[in-house]
């Protein structure tokens, strides 16, 4: 039998229906009754298929165009056919490794006809991926041998055989843990054809080692052995369950093309992460690393799990290209303070909360705090607040930027930059005073949106009208520090607010801005589901001054 969830809903109404109905045999047709919805209104309608398993395994169907489909109350007929889609994979380990058990395969949707599938990630070990069979022969074919306890005997090499998928295009990468090879491809599958999948995992990897020189003042680490008996235990968000998560460890996160000088993920990743330790003497290594470039640092030392930090983590770049690199030195210090003032231009009084961030040229945060200007509940009002943080690490450039936490946001101010590069070209090297921000009068650009070809407003009621990528955002032209804003998603998780207007700030007054109302990509998939595609609209030159809503139409 198959079971058909049939699912109705208004974005316009927020009415929704559903029913479920059966068809025997695999297939055959089924009649369908929902009663309720709103005569006139648009509705998505999506439709889930469960197999029964005894009879096949699962088999995913779909509509031309996919689902949903945008459809009216009344008499709606779909036909629906098994996705046709075919992947063959092959996996490749190093000369003499057998052990498949330890090959997994991280997945990411990246386009799909079904939107809501977009972001989706999965895993699977490799020997339990339909069609798995050793020796490295095409999949499916018969002389292909099974694998036994998880280990191919005698071979390194396996393939795989994925058949009913969809049309997506998927992340796929998959890494041996033995070794530390991992392999990445974007895949394409497309209904009727055959896309493929090689996985090359049996490249040499190397390792990088190195020692930490101490210059830690606080008794609790100033000594290597004190570092190794006093780290505690802290794994970030997906460490792994059977690694030690002492703080006395050492990183390195690869470096794609598209990671130089971006903010490293907080969740650890098997794929790009590799972990050594520190021990006594001070000395580190961290094995089964391919080839690459890595950011290797230490991490963040404090005397108990919820402590302030005493030692900051740092770090640096290593290239590991065909050999394994020995003599990297991290140096672990104090590290410095930075304190100033935050104040409200012209002597303003008022009493609001901000939230006070230090970001690195990575813009990963790297302190972060919240002040009180006056007292809210006292209704005490002030001028200005004091703010101070300590242990920022040495021989970094960083961004300290003021928002507001109240709503609505009165005040925005420039970021400010430190240390001076012209007085201090290395970096952070000492502790620096009146570091101060002044905050204005925020301002905000508004609108509403028309659709150009029917002239239809676009409103709360029908804001899925845009793509779910839709962004509307102010860049300061000529850059500033600070200077990008995008509308706050709100109706449909479209920029549209329940008045019907888009409204972008705070924006720091007195610059000048680029409002873009764009979507991030085109998709014909988006018309399905009642989107549509529309031209890029750019409004150059709008500098809003202090306390300034302005209206743009």
């Amino acid at each position: 039998w198959t079971r058909l969830h049939i699912n109705a809903w208004s974005p316009g109404s927020f009415n929704f229906g559903s029913t479920e109905v059966y068809t025997t045999g695999g297939g055959g047709n089924a009649v369908y009754a929902m009663p309720g919805l709103d005569a006139g209104a648009t509705y998505q309608l999506y439709v889930e298929v469960d197999d029964d398993n005894s009879s096949g395994g699962h088999v995913e169907y779909d509509v031309p165009g996919g689902f949903p489909m945008t459809v009216q109350p009344g008499s709606v007929s779909f036909v629906m056919s098994p996705a046709s889609g075919v992947v063959s994979g092959t996996i490749y380990l190093q000369s003499g490794a057998t052990d498949f058990q330890n090959v997994f395969l991280y997945g990411r949707t990246l386009a799909s006809l079904r939107p809501e599938r977009v972001g989706e990630t999965f895993v699977d070990v490799s020997t339990g991926l339909p069609g798995f069979s050793c020796g490295g022969l095409p999949a499916g074919n018969p002389s292909s041998a099974t694998v036994g306890g998880g280990y191919c005997a005698g071979v390194s090499s396996a393939t795989f055989l994925v058949t009913g998928a969809n049309t997506e295009t998927l992340e796929i990468s998959m890494l041996h843990t033995t070794s530390g090879q991992s392999a990445k491809q974007i895949l394409s599958i497309v209904n009727g054809a055959t896309s493929t999948v090689v996985a090359d995992l049996s490249g040499q990897t190397f390792s990088i080692s190195g020692n930490i020189l101490n210059q830690v003042t606080d008794a609790t680490f100033n000594t290597n052995p004190k570092i190794v008996a006093n780290a505690p235990f802290i794994g970030p968000l997906g460490y792994p369950a059977g690694l030690s998560s002492t703080t006395a460890r050492v990183t390195a996160i690869r470096q794609d093309i598209d990671a130089y000088g971006v903010a490293i993920s907080t969740v650890f990743s098997p794929l790009t992460s590799r972990v050594g330790f520190i021990v006594d003497t001070g000395t580190f290594t961290i094995s089964n690393v391919p080839k690459g470039n890595y950011f290797v640092r230490t991490t963040a030392l404090r005397a108990c799990a919820t402590c302030p930090i005493l030692v900051p983590a740092v770090g640096r770049v290593v290239s590991v290209a065909g050999a394994s690199v020995s003599s990297v030195t991290l140096t672990l210090s104090d590290g410095y303070s930075v304190s100033g003032s935050i104040s409200l231009d012209g002597g303003v009084l008022d009493a609001r909360i901000f939230d006070v961030s230090v970001v690195n040229r990575r813009q990963e945060v790297v302190r972060s705090t919240v002040v009180y200007l006056g007292d809210i509940n006292q209704g005490v009002v002030a001028n200005s607040v004091d703010y101070s943080f300590t242990n920022l690490p040495e021989g970094e450039f960083y961004t300290l930027t003021v928002n507001g936490r109240l709503f609505p946001i009165k005040y925005a101010g420039r970021p400010i930059r430190f240390p001076d590069a012209a007085l201090s070209p290395n970096g952070l090297k000492s502790n620096l005073t009146a570091q101060n921000v002044t905050l204005k009068r925020a301002a905000y650009l508004t609108g509403r949106l028309k659709d150009g070809g029917t002239g239809e407003m676009i409103r709360a009621a029908n804001a899925t009208l845009l793509a779910p990528n839709f962004r509307i955002s102010a860049t300061a032209n000529p850059w500033t520090e600070g200077g990008y804003v995008v509308a706050a998603a709100s109706i449909s998780a479209r920029p549209i607010e329940g008045d019907g207007y888009f409204r972008v700030g705070p924006l720091i007054p007195d610059v000048s801005y680029d409002l873009r109302l764009a979507q991030a990509t085109w998709d014909p998939n988006f018309l399905a589901s009642g989107s549509q595609n529309y031209a890029p609209v750019t409004i150059s030159g709008q500098k809003p001054t202090p306390g300034e809503i302005r209206d743009v139409g």
